[in-house]
This record gives structure tokens, C-alpha cells and sequence, in this order.
């Protein structure tokens, strides 16, 4: 607004100074002729002004509000399971190399089954541990010494002779092992479980058992002479069985005998007197089924002293 007034002011002082130099009648003509300039230039700068727009009071500029963020608890990071440690007894793997399951076997037929277990854990298997039947049909044997160290990480193979069971159908012989007090262990993801021996056997004539007596039992006295052999047979059914007597000595086989059963049950087979002499301190003999087993059974030891 001071801009506007100061030129005014200067125009109006002009003027009046050059009125004063003006003849008196021209004074008021000019007088009037100065008033009427002041008086349109106002105007137009009233007008100029008026047009000017009027600037408006800038009003303070509201500031945005903030919403508090919410906390949230922690959340749970997720951590791989570390690595079990392998426990300090365990079984990792059982392997038959002989009579592979489900061999099918005659009844009362005696078999020889071989392992090859693997000590899998962190610690050492005494010599006095044991391979223990836990369940199932034991086929003859309920433990087996171990005999040795086995250390983490070896394998130990044992041969075991097994007889089938006399009825027909499938038969299981479940195993574990056994600490020196008396923990077991096995195989699976908690070595709580056994391994097994799992055979078939038909329904076919066998002889299931053979033995001899001997009279005497042992020999003391002069020699040469001779020993009653007489051999027992049981067989699971009806049929021939044909057999002969294995010794240790010369001429080593007895002659070949056959009995002939009707039905299931015992027979004494033929007393056979078998020489002794002055060079044997004991005489081995045991039955041998040529038919049906093709089988060796029990050796029978009968100790010999000949005196002059």
C-alpha cells in the first residue's frame, strides 16, 4: 500500500509548485486541471488496486495424526531337529547266509542257519552277551553265547543248528540280543525289535529224532570185544525209513537198515555189535537217515580202557 501513495504524493507537489508559477487567472484553470489529473489517476489506481487480488491469511496446515503401531509378541522360530546320536546298543542289520526265510523244511529236519549281525551302536558287545529266543516256536535253541568282543561298527556271524518243528505250516523263531545283566536289544527305529527265522514245513514222512544206546555205556577190560549199538527212530508219519550207524572207527559205516512204521511213534532198529581193540580210548557213533532226511543225528561218545 506505501508503494501506491509515495508517487502520489510526489505528483501532487509537482503540480502545486508549477501552479505557483502560473499567472493568477490561468492559476485556477490549472488548479482545476491539476485536481482533475490527481483525481483520475486515483482513480485508476484504485481501479489497478481493485483488480490486485487480496491475498488471503495462510492458515496453519493441519498435521496428519499417527496411529500407534501394535506390538506383537515374538513369534517362535522354527529349529531343525538336531541329529540323534546313535544309542550305545543296537542291532543295524541281521543277515542270513543260510536257510534264507521261507525255506521250506521236512518236520523234525535239523538245519543249520548262519547270521551275519552287525553291531551298530556305540559300544562294544561282550564276549558274554547272548543271542536269546524271545518269542515264537525256539526250534531247539534258547541262547547263544556271543564268545568274543564285538566292537561298534562289526559284524559277527554265528551258525546255529536249528530243528524244524513236526507240524506242517509256517514256524517263526524270533531272536534279540542280550546284555550280561540281562537288557535286551534288537533292530528298528527303538532296537526293541527281533529278527526272525521264519520256515515252512510240509506235510511230508521224516524221521524227527534218532539216538543210540550202547551196552556197556563205557568199556573197561580185555580187548579185542565188542558193544552193543541199538538205535531208536521216531518218525511224523507213516512210511520206510532206511538208515545205518556212523562210527569213528574202521570199518566206519554199519550195513544199511530199514524200518517200516504205520503211523507216527518210536522203533528200535537192529542191535549191531560193533569190535573194539587195544588202540581206541573211545568210540563216536550216531545214526545216519539215508531216507527220507538224508540226516545226521546225535553223537553218542562211549570211552574204551583195555587192560592187559
Amino acid at each position: 500500500m506505501k508503494r501506491f501513495y509515495t508517487p502520489l504524493i510526489s505528483l501532487l507537489v509537482v503540480s502545486l509548485l508549477l501552479v505557483g508559477c502560473i499567472p493568477s487567472t490561468a492559476t485556477a484553470t490549472a488548479t482545476l486541471d491539476v485536481m482533475a489529473l490527481v483525481e483520475q489517476t486515483v482513480s485508476a489506481k484504485e481501479t489497478e488496486l481493485a483488480l490486485i487480488p487480496t491475498p488471503t491469511q495462510a492458515q496453519p496446515t493441519e498435521l496428519p495424526t499417527f496411529t500407534s503401531v501394535p506390538t506383537f509378541p515374538p513369534t517362535a522360530t522354527m529349529i531343525p531337529p538336531t541329529e540323534t546320536a546313535a544309542p550305545e546298543l543296537m542291532v543295524s542289520s541281521v543277515e542270513s547266509l543260510t536257510i534264507p526265510n521261507g525255506t521250506t523244511l521236512k518236520g523234525g529236519q535239523t538245519f543249520v542257519k548262519t547270521w551275519r549281525i552287525t553291531n551298530g551302536g556305540t559300544a562294544a558287545w561282550d564276549s558274554n552277551y547272548k543271542i536269546v529266543f524271545v518269542s515264537g516256536d525256539s526250534m531247539g535253541i534258547t541262547s547263544i553265547t556271543l564268545g568274543k568282543i564285538v566292537y561298534p561298527g562289526y559284524t559277527y556271524e554265528v551258525s546255529v543248528t536249528f530243528t524244524a518243528p513236526v507240524g506242517t505250516g509256517s514256524h517263526t523263531a524270533n531272536f534279540m540280543m542280550m546284555t550280561g545283566n540281562g537288557f535286551d536289544f534288537g533292530m528298528g527305529p527303538k532296537f526293541d525289535r527281533p529278527w526272525s527265522i521264519v520256515i515252512n514245513v510240509q506235510n511230508v514222512f521224516a524221521v524227527t529224532s534218532a539216538s543210540i544206546t550202547a551196552s556197556p555205556t563205557s568199556y573197561v577190560g580185555k580187548c579185542p570185544a565188542t558193544i552193543k549199538l541199538t538205535p531208536k527212530i521216531t518218525v511224523n508219519g507213516s512210511g520206510i525209513v532206511t538208515y545205518y550207524i556212523r562210527t569213528s572207527n574202521a570199518p566206519k559205516n554199519t550195513d544199511t537198515y530199514s524200518l517200516t512204521f504205520t503211523s507216527s511213534g518210536t522203533q528200535t532198529g537192529t542191535v549191531v555189535s560193533w569190535p573194539i581193540d587195544s588202540s581206541m580210548t573211545k568210540l563216536k557213533v550216531n545214526v545216519y537217515i539215508d531216507n527220507p532226511n538224508h540226516q545226521d543225528f546225535t553223537v553218542l561218545t562211549i570211552p574204551i580202557t583195555c587192560t592187559p
